[in-house]
């Protein structure tokens, strides 16, 4: 990852990830909160952290079930950044996300949360159903 990227010095950090998505999982209220941070972020962020926040948005996307999915979808629907995206119609996959971080050259936060988001889906899979595996370490192909 690359620690100079100016793009790394930004509003968009592990810390505001974590504490979105919490606030996302957490009651109506918090995920009321959290959908107006957002939208607030976007006002806020420079032109070349744009590409951060939309990466940013999938991520927090990928994180919610049900209602909260729904929901969260329906705040961003016209939301100038997921313009290209047609909610609903199409399965926002790790893949897909993978693809747009690249494409795009995301910050090492972005690449971070992702790698780490990744990891955890796959090593909870994999010792859940193999009891005998302590844990799951990965490497993407940057």
């Amino acid at each position: 990852m690359d620690a100079k990227n100016p793009k790394d010095s930004g509003l968009i950090t592990e810390e505001n990830y974590y504490s979105l998505k919490n606030m996302l999982n957490g009651t109506e209220e918090d995920f009321q909160v959290a959908i107006s941070n957002l939208q607030n972020l976007y006002n806020t962020i420079i032109e070349e952290e744009r590409v951060d926040y939309a990466c940013l948005l999938l991520l927090l996307y990928k994180d919610l079930r049900f209602n909260q999915r729904y929901h969260y979808t329906e705040s961003f629907k016209e939301h100038p950044m997921m313009k290209d995206l047609r909610w609903g119609n199409e399965e926002i996959t790790w893949k897909a996300i993978f693809n747009k971080i690249t494409v795009t050259d995301a910050s090492s936060v972005i690449k971070k949360i992702f790698h780490d988001s990744i990891q955890k889906d796959i090593a909870s899979e994999y010792t859940k159903h193999f009891t005998f595996i302590k844990d799951v370490n990965i490497e993407l192909k940057w």
